[in-house]
């Protein structure tokens, strides 16, 4: 291998390393009780996760934003975290511990890739998913392990997403 090229994939790496890395987040807000859901769902908050990783020639990941940890900084190495399903996944925990939110409704994504450096070697990935959370009202509540037990599920609109690009939502 040519120094030239060593030296080209180390100073790659370094930029990336030293250029505001990645990682996963989410931001979640109250709703008004005025807001519209689905029948026999109370909308208990909005919100929104983004994740973002660098990619050797944007297919193979070099190191990603940690769905389990988000809002740390945390990053995983050589693992694919920045997926639509890791990300509705990522919001509902969230949404569950603080809003007691059982399903994602009107889960929306967004990705963005571009290329760093010459010829386009090192990619940045941002995904970043908007969904509304809701819970269950009044008589006849279902139990937390038929709403899903902690994943997406088939049946919202987060998990038919998921379903539509081949991955499902798993539990962890």
């Amino acid at each position: 291998m040519k120094p030239t090229a060593v030296f080209a994939a180390w100073s790659a790496l370094a930029a990336v390393t030293l250029a505001g890395c990645c990682h996963a987040e989410y931001t979640l807000h109250s709703v008004p009780e005025n807001v519209p859901a689905p029948a026999g769902y109370k909308v208990v908050a909005t919100g929104s996760a983004r994740n973002s990783g660098y990619y050797l020639f944007n297919r193979w990941p070099l190191f990603c934003g940690q769905t389990l940890y988000p809002n740390t900084g945390d990053y995983c190495f050589f693992r694919d975290s920045v997926r639509p399903d890791l990300n509705a996944q990522m919001l509902l925990t969230a949404m569950r511990r603080h809003y007691g939110a059982e399903k994602l409704e009107h889960a929306e994504h967004q990705e963005q890739s571009w290329g760093y450096f010459s010829l386009f070697l090192v990619w940045r990935r941002t995904v970043v998913t908007t969904a509304v959370g809701v819970r269950q009202t009044g008589v006849g509540k279902r139990s937390a392990s038929a709403v899903g037990n902690g994943s997406a599920g088939a049946g919202t609109s987060a998990g038919r997403d998921a379903e539509n690009g081949g991955n499902r939502v798993k539990n962890e």
